[in-house]
């Protein structure tokens, strides 16, 4: 029993030292290469100031502010169909912008060919609920995968638009309103809720009417304290107290259909103010890639002009 613990040990050990060994000779080749590039720039100092140059023009015109980039976000709250079926709209006209069919995404949004012309993409994130308690708790930004441990919230998106004017917003955000709305499926099936939601609040005013009908009656109408209704329905004190009980939550439920019915009413509502989360194509972040690539670029047009004589060589073998 001990010599195989030993024998564990041992093995424990190579393992380890031979990690660290591979990981002393990455660093080691990392430095080596380091020098070597720090080397060659400073041997052609001229294809860096290149390389420079370029970076600063391939800037200038990248960067500019019209072909900016700005991340827009907001939540989008769904109150027909589901987070599947909204999700799948927005992929629709996020193809539109990824062709460049400015004139369906116009016709789509309602809008002007020059405010379509400034929506780059549309993208919807699925929102998570991990908890399972009916609240949010994370936006799933990859792919989502099924899991038992978390629940696709299915009344609910995350929005995020890249457009190239933020003045624009409110006209994108409005016209993607209106593309919900026009859906005819989108359409039928929100006008069936909303006049379910009229039919159910015309129920509770009738039994409203019918309760405050029969309340008033026996009031005035009779003074007994038990009165014979219909043969052998017998309403008491007690009986007449449970009609406000009953009045009050028909009341409080035609209250929540009715706000239901004012704040609901559309297929689909931004809950607030779009927000700027990034903004693409900056300066500096756009300078320090384009010289890095314009760097291993003229690094290795130097390697060729350097060894032209071997490669001719080579090639003429």
């Amino acid at each position: 029993m001990g010599n195989q613990q030993e024998g564990q040990e041992i093995d424990l050990l190579k393992v380890f030292s031979l990690c660290v060994k591979h990981i002393v000779n990455f660093f080691a080749k990392m430095g080596r290469w380091l020098v070597w590039c720090l080397r060659s720039a400073y041997q052609h100092r001229k294809y860096m100031v290149g390389a420079m140059v370029c970076a600063i023009a391939f800037t200038a015109y990248w960067a500019r502010p019209t072909h900016r980039g700005y991340q827009m976000e907001n939540e989008l709250r769904i109150n027909v169909l589901d987070a599947y079926f909204f999700s799948d709209m927005l992929a629709n006209l996020n193809h539109m912008c990824q062709n460049e069919d400015r004139t369906s995404l116009a016709k789509s949004l309602g809008v002007g060919l020059d405010v379509a012309k400034k929506l780059s993409s549309s993208n919807a994130f699925y929102i998570v609920d991990k908890m399972c308690d009916g609240t949010p708790d994370e936006v799933c930004y990859d792919t989502y995968k099924a899991d038992t441990t978390k629940v696709i919230m299915k009344d609910r998106l995350l929005v995020s638009l890249v457009i190239s004017d933020t003045a624009f917003i409110d006209s994108i955000s409005n016209g993607i309103i209106r593309y919900f709305n026009k859906n005819p499926y989108v359409c039928k099936s929100n006008g069936e809720r909303v006049s379910q939601i009229d039919d159910q609040i015309l129920s509770i005013d009738n039994e409203l009417l019918m309760l405050d009908s029969l309340r008033k009656y026996e009031y005035f109408k009779k003074a007994a304290t038990e009165m014979k209704l219909n043969g052998p329905l017998i309403v008491s004190e007690k009986n007449k107290e449970l009609y406000y009980n009953d009045i009050l939550s028909l009341e409080k439920l035609r209250n929540e259909k009715q706000y239901a019915r004012a704040v609901y009413s559309n297929s689909a509502v931004f809950i607030r103010d779009f927000v700027l989360v990034k903004v693409q194509n900056k300066y500096i972040p756009t300078f320090i890639l384009s010289f890095f690539v314009f760097v291993v670029i003229s690094l290795g047009l130097a390697f060729v002009v350097d060894e032209k004589a071997r490669i001719k060589a080579f090639l003429e073998r």
